[in-house]
C-alpha cells in the first residue's frame, strides 16, 4: 500500500540530510509503530506520506514514494487528504473554526458530502470517541486533551483508508488512552492501515504488526518482540506500572505557598493544600479535571472566585501550548532573553545537557515538539524563581530526553518546589515525590510517594475517568 524506495530528504536552508536512502513497505491493514528519539526524522516521514512535503515544507527530495502503486508526488494534495487521515501532535494546527461541532463537520462540508450522510458520520464519531460533553463548545475553552479527541474525530469523518496518528496519547489521560487503544483496535479490525508515530508505546503494544525505528535518518524494521527483548534500544517502557520509584522523600522543606479553600468558576471547588520546598508534585486527573486551571491560578494569570492563595514565591509556568512562550529568532537568544546576567558557560552547558547545543542558531518555532519542550524546560531552569510549574512537559519526549529532563527537574527541586501536570506514569515514577489527584473539582488525594503507597498511583490511573 505504502512504499518508500531510497528516499532522502534535506530541508531548505539546511545541509543535514534528515532522511538518508530510506526504504520500507507498509501493507494494507497493518498497524505500524514509527518511533525513535526526538528529531530523528519521524515527522519528516509522516509529512512525506501526507503530502505536506514538499507542498508545505520545502527541500531537496530524492527517491520514490508509492501509494497503491501510484507515485505519491503525482497525486493532488486534496486527493491525498481523502485517503490519508492525519492527526498532528499539536491539534491546534488542525482547526478552522472555534466551535467543536462545526469543526467535526468542516471537512465533510468542504468535500460536499450529503447532509444525511454527514449527520450519520457525525453521530457515529461522537459516540465512538465519547465527545458528548464537548460538542458545540468553544475550542479555545476546552482542555488540550479534549482538543486532541476532536482532532482525531475530524480525521475520521472522511473515512480515510490510512490513518496517521502523531503522538496521539501525548495530551490524553489514562482513561482516554485506554479508549484510544480500543479505537485503534476497532479501526484495525475494519481494515484501516494505521501509522502511529509515538514514544509512549505501552498502550498499543498488542496491536503493533511492525515497528519502524528511525535513527539519524536511517529506518530499521523490527518487531514488538524485539523491543521487549532488547536492552540496547533506548525506548519508553512497555511495563509502566512495574517501574521503580526514583525520588522517594518525606515532607521536609519550608512552606512556599498555601491554598485556602480556593474555588474557580465551576471548574475547581474548595481546594486547600500547602506546597513545600523540595516538593516535586505530580498533578494528575482526567482531561478537563482542572489541572491547567490550577496552574494558572498559582501564576496569578486568573484569580480565584473564592478563597485565597498565600503566595510568597515567584512562579514560572511552562505551558502546554509551547509556541506562546517563544519571543526571539534563535534558541540561544531565547535562552538569553531575560537572563542577560547568566554566564555563557552555564547556558552552553545547559543546552548541551538537554541535547540542543547543535541547534543554537535555529528558530525555536522550527524545532520538533520534543525539542521545544526541552528548550522551555532549560529556560525555566535559568529563571530566578521558587515555584516552577510544567503542563505536560513530556508530551513529545523520547526515553533519553525524558531522563535528561527528569534529572534537571530533580536538581531544581533542592531549593524550589515543582508542580508537574502529567499523564505520563513513567515520568511520574522517575521524577515526582508527591501526588495531588484532582477529581470532581476537588483534591481527592494528596500524599507523598513511597513504595508502600505506590500501588495507589496505579489504582488512581486505572480507575481515572470511570
Amino acid at each position: 500500500m505504502l512504499e518508500f524506495r531510497n528516499v532522502s530528504f534535506t530541508y531548505e536552508n539546511s545541509e543535514e540530510r534528515v532522511l538518508d536512502n530510506v526504504s520500507f513497505r507498509i501493507n494494507k491493514g497493518e498497524c505500524v509503530l514509527l518511533t525513535g528519539v526526538s528529531g530523528s526524522g519521524k515527522s519528516t516521514i509522516v509529512h512525506l506520506i501526507n503530502g505536506l512535503i514538499p507542498t508545505l515544507y520545502e527541500g531537496e527530495l530524492s527517491g520514490e514514494i508509492f501509494y497503491n502503486a501510484t507515485n505519491l508526488r503525482s497525486i493532488n494534495t486534496y486527493d491525498i487528504a481523502k485517503d490519508i487521515g492525519y492527526v498532528s501532535q499539536d491539534p491546534r494546527g488542525h482547526f478552522f473554526t472555534t466551535n467543536t461541532t462545526s469543526e467535526l463537520v468542516f471537512a465533510m462540508e468542504n468535500f460536499g458530502i450529503p447532509l444525511e450522510k454527514m449527520k450519520k458520520r457525525y453521530s457515529a464519531i461522537v459516540e465512538l470517541l465519547e465527545l458528548e460533553e464537548i460538542v458545540n463548545k468553544n475550542i479555545l475553552y476546552i482542555s488540550s486533551g479534549e482538543r486532541q479527541k476532536i482532532a482525531i474525530g475530524c480525521s475520521l469523518t472522511l473515512m480515510p483508508k490510512v490513518i496517521i496518528l502523531d503522538e496521539p496519547s501525548s495530551n490524553l489521560d489514562f482513561h482516554m488512552t485506554k479508549k484510544l487503544t480500543i479505537l485503534i483496535e476497532k479501526l484495525k479490525n475494519k481494515g484501516y492501515t494505521i501509522i502511529i508515530a509515538e514514544h509512549r508505546i505501552h498502550y498499543i503494544q498488542k496491536l503493533i504488526d511492525k515497528v519502524l525505528i528511525v535513527d539519524k535518518g536511517i529506518v530499521k524494521e523490527v518487531t514488538i518482540t524485539d523491543l521487549k527483548n532488547s536492552t540496547e534500544l533506548p525506548l519508553r517502557s512497555l511495563d509502566i506500572f512495574n517501574l521503580p520509584l526514583e525520588n522517594i522523600s518525606d515532607k521536609s522543606g519550608n512552606m512556599l505557598l498555601q491554598l485556602d479553600n480556593v474555588s474557580y468558576s465551576n471548574i475547581l471547588s474548595q481546594i486547600s493544600t500547602t506546597i513545600n520546598k523540595g516538593d516535586i508534585i505530580g498533578l494528575i486527573g482526567s482531561n478537563g479535571a482542572g489541572k491547567t486551571t490550577l496552574l494558572r491560578l498559582l501564576t496569578d494569570i486568573i484569580r480565584p472566585s473564592n478563597g485565597k492563595i498565600i503566595n510568597t514565591v515567584k512562579p514560572f509556568l511552562v505551558m502546554q501550548d509551547m509556541d506562546y512562550q517563544f519571543f526571539t529568532e534563535s534558541v540561544l537568544s531565547e535562552m538569553r532573553f531575560g537572563n542577560e546576567e547568566v554566564e555563557s558557560d552555564r547556558i552552553n552547558n545547559l543546552l548541551e545537557e538537554i541535547g540542543l547545543d547543535q541547534f543554537k542558531n535555529k528558530i525555536p518555532f522550527e524545532l520538533s515538539g520534543g525539542q521545544k519542550q526541552r528548550l522551555l524546560i532549560a529556560i525555566a531552569a535559568l529563571s530566578n524563581v521558587n515555584l516552577l510549574m510544567f503542563d505536560e512537559p513530556t508530551s513529545g519526549l523520547d526515553y533519553i530526553n525524558m531522563n535528561k529532563v527528569s534529572n534537571i527537574l530533580k536538581n531544581l527541586s533542592r531549593e524550589n518546589a515543582l508542580i508537574i501536570a502529567t499523564h505520563d506514569i513513567e515520568f511520574l515514577y522517575k521524577t515526582c515525590n508527591r501526588i495531588i489527584y484532582l477529581e470532581n473539582k476537588k483534591i481527592k488525594k494528596d500524599f507523598y510517594l513511597d513504595n508502600k503507597n505506590k500501588s495507589e498511583v496505579q489504582e488512581i490511573f486505572m480507575n481515572m475517568g470511570e
